[in-house]
């Protein structure tokens, strides 16, 4: 049942968190085509490089506090479900299972181990995609 967990916790760490930081990066060097983008870009360029940073530093903790408020939303309303599959098994309703580590997830950690992690899917993301140390999870 953690596997099912560990699964979830990838996907959004790996395909949302990590993407959205990415393009936000992107828009603010300008590599992004379209045109709310490239809009951006051209305001940006009446700050400064410290202001810049600034932004950069913002970015990550917004896209969290997104996440974070849309797993404590998903967990606490009954009407949605959210089923992983595992090994051609169905897990049909991962709330059930998470004991509300969905949306608890540490907002300030800058340099974390994995085996002292306390949360299963990060842990698992942290030791398949970070080498085992992360220095930007959540915060």
């Amino acid at each position: 049942m953690e596997k099912a967990l560990d699964i979830f916790g990838e996907i959004i760490m790996t395909r949302v968190r990590d993407r959205a930081i990415l393009e936000w990066d992107k828009t603010i060097e300008g590599r992004m085509k379209d045109v709310d983008s490239q809009e951006i870009f051209k305001d940006m360029a009446l700050f400064n490089d410290e202001q810049l940073q600034i932004i950069r530093k913002i970015i990550p903790k917004i896209v969290d506090t997104t996440i974070h408020h849309l797993l404590w939303t998903l967990e606490q309303t009954e009407s949605v479900n959210i089923a992983v599959k595992v090994d051609n098994k169905l897990v049909s309703r991962i709330q059930d299972i998470s004991d509300g580590s969905l949306f608890r997830f540490p907002m300030a950690t800058l340099v974390v181990s994995a085996s002292l992690h306390p949360y299963p899917f990060i842990k698992a993301f942290m030791k398949k995609f970070a080498g085992n140390t992360v220095s930007y999870i959540f915060g």
